[in-house]
């Protein structure tokens, strides 16, 4: 019997079936050791994930508490953010051209003053000048302060050659003009340069003011929120200071403990995002009659740009990370004093 059973284990590992089986079995039992721990903590982290949702939806006074919070500090900086993307509406909609008004001396005839023009038109950024003759200029002051052909101006009143120099828009900037300005100004001939500072070069700083003030206040809006998030996670904790005890005791490890506390801070960003962005679509939809109205008295057509899917993305995202983020840093600051 003994040598049967042999002779069969001999066959077989002559044709190496035993062998390759074995071998199998070994592959397969060690595979399963492997992947069991990390099957264990998807299994953990996902029923934190459910779990930590349901307890935020059977609290919902707290939620819409903290969350309400939240989301009216991340509303402030995206309703800023909107009011700048709509001032650079205005600015491309509105159609302007920086100019420079040149006043040439008394003493300068008016076909110098066009010889002066050919030699400004060649500057960088210049797009046109107008050349007005002493008689042309006096004409349109005569308009704009509504005298009479035959009502006689005193002397100093007397108006020199003008020169009205338009720029291209689309390619100069107001450091450009200034410089221009200046190199004009040493071109001699020039009573004074005066540069025109239009409601759209206003709009242009005030867009650049806004879209700094988006970063600051952006960011101490940020560290409230991680703040909020870190206090709220920080009173969990107490309030479940006997059952941390206890799964430490069993043999729970940290990073067990710190998962929930994490999803918690997690739907709290989620919920403050949504928040946020439904409290900025409703401000736009409240005030987008009245300035369409608006913009219809100035014969214009505009409408407020609200939220696109990506900025809405990046809200709700930015609001999730920093509620992680504050949920993170508490718990570890925290947990580590709860020991048995």
């Amino acid at each position: 019997m003994a040598k049967r059973a042999w002779t069969k284990q001999a066959v077989a590992n002559d044709l190496g079936i035993s062998s390759s089986k074995a071998n199998r079995k070994q592959a397969h039992k060690h595979r399963i050791s492997f992947l069991a721990p990390l099957t264990q903590v998807a299994k953990h982290n996902w029923r934190a994930f459910y779990q930590t949702l349901l307890g935020q939806i059977r609290k919902p006074f707290s939620t819409l508490l903290i969350s309400g919070i939240i989301g009216i500090a991340m509303a402030l900086p995206c309703g800023l953010y909107l009011l700048v993307i709509n001032l650079q509406a205005i600015e491309d909609q509105w159609p302007h051209e920086p100019q420079l008004t040149l006043f040439t001396h008394k003493k300068v005839s008016y076909f110098e003053a066009q010889n002066l023009a050919k030699k400004i038109n060649n500057l960088p950024g210049v797009k046109s000048i107008k050349v007005l003759s002493p008689g042309s200029a006096m004409e349109e002051y005569r308009h704009i302060v509504g005298l009479g052909k035959n009502e006689l101006l005193p002397e100093q009143k007397l108006l020199p050659s003008i020169l009205i120099i338009a720029f291209d828009s689309q390619s100069i900037k107001p450091d450009m003009i200034k410089r221009v300005k200046e190199k004009i100004e040493h071109l001699g001939q020039t009573e004074s340069v005066h540069l025109d500072q239009t409601a759209v070069e206003k709009l242009y700083k005030l867009i650049e003011i806004g879209e700094r003030s988006i970063l600051v206040i952006g960011t101490i809006f940020a560290v409230g929120v991680l703040l909020i998030v870190g206090g709220t996670i920080r009173l969990e904790i107490q309030s479940k200071h006997n059952e941390i005890l206890v799964i430490k005791l069993i043999g729970g490890t940290n990073a067990y403990v710190r998962r929930p506390f994490l999803y918690s801070g997690f739907w709290h960003g989620i919920f403050g995002g949504l928040l946020a962005w439904l409290l900025t679509l409703t401000a736009v939809m409240f005030l987008s009659n009245p300035v369409a109205d608006f913009a219809q008295l100035s014969n214009k057509i505009f409408n407020l740009v609200t939220l696109d899917m990506q900025s809405t993305g990046i809200l709700i995202g930015s609001s999730a990370l920093l509620g992680l983020l504050g949920s993170w840093f508490s718990v570890g600051r925290h947990l580590a004093k709860v020991e048995p």
